[in-house]
């Protein structure tokens, strides 16, 4: 009994480097996360960035829409000074989402994550005032494509899934996450549109619809560690409670501090059995 219980201390030891937990963006977490909110290092260990094809501008925000239907002068969220797309609007009883697997339920999304619109219209740069951290004319990008929302990890992640908004179904194959190791390779691919079989996805205008979870080595092959997803947009279009699995693995230093505990378990096990 004495050598399974060392034994099982010192894998314990080990298995250190692989803990695996649970996330869940909302992009709701904190109340300076409002409507127009620029998204880049709000969470620890995850940057988040945009890259818009729509080169009219050298502005590449990645931004919060308040799906909640309605503006502050018609008596909806305070944060709203304006509502650009009503297609990325649902959950309440008079504005109810048209499409989607997840329409039935009419969720009540809160913030979503969208690539700000780059262009001008009637000479007004949609862009204005992103650089002080908060958008004024907050609107999703149109562009088919519309570019990539990019998520930079500090450690490995497993699996991911997501709920999208709006996602346009005419351009649905240009919709794709790409995932990536460290080193900047990618590993892996797989298409939105696969998930109208996998996950009854029916995407549209005003559509909402879960991704489940796509696990990188069961679903995919891919063995290596990811840290980068890529998101390419193929049109309009939000995405909401990003869910993954992360992996932490230890530096150096610790593995080396690991290795010896267990060694030492081991020692102390063959000490005392003579």
């Amino acid at each position: 009994m004495k050598n399974i219980s060392v034994f099982a201390s010192s894998l314990a030891l080990l298995t250190i480097a692989n803990t695996v937990n649970a996330v869940t963006l909302t992009f709701d977490e904190e109340v300076s996360m409002v409507h127009g909110r620029v998204i880049t290092n709000q969470y620890s260990g995850i940057t988040i960035s945009a890259e818009n094809f729509n080169t009219s501008h050298s502005n590449d925000y990645a931004v919060l829409y308040n799906t909640t239907p309605g503006k502050k002068s018609n008596g909806g969220p305070a944060d709203k000074k304006n509502d650009r797309d009503k297609d990325l609007t649902g959950g309440t009883s008079g504005k109810s989402w048209s499409q989607g697997n997840l329409a039935s339920s009419n969720p009540l999304m809160g913030n979503a994550l969208i690539i700000q619109e780059n262009r001008t219209i009637n000479g007004r740069n949609q862009a204005k005032n992103c650089n002080t951290g908060v958008c004024k004319f907050v609107d999703d990008e149109e562009k088919k494509p519309a570019g990539n929302l990019i998520f930079d990890f500090d450690y490995g992640i497993s699996e991911f899934g997501l709920d999208v908004i709006d996602f346009n179904s005419g351009t649905i194959n240009d919709y794709l996450a790409s995932f990536y190791d460290s080193t900047g390779t990618q590993l892996g691919s797989i298409g939105f549109d696969e998930f109208i079989a996998r996950d009854n996805a029916d995407y549209g205008n005003n559509s909402i619809n879960r991704i489940s979870p796509i696990n990188f080595l069961a679903d995919l092959g891919i063995t290596d560690t990811v840290s980068r997803i890529v998101l390419k947009m193929g049109g309009s279009g939000a995405i909401d409670n990003l869910v993954f699995n992360s992996v932490k693995v230890p530096e150096p230093g610790t593995w080396a501090l690991l290795s010896f505990g267990a060694a030492w378990l081991f020692r102390r096990r063959f000490v005392v059995k003579r």
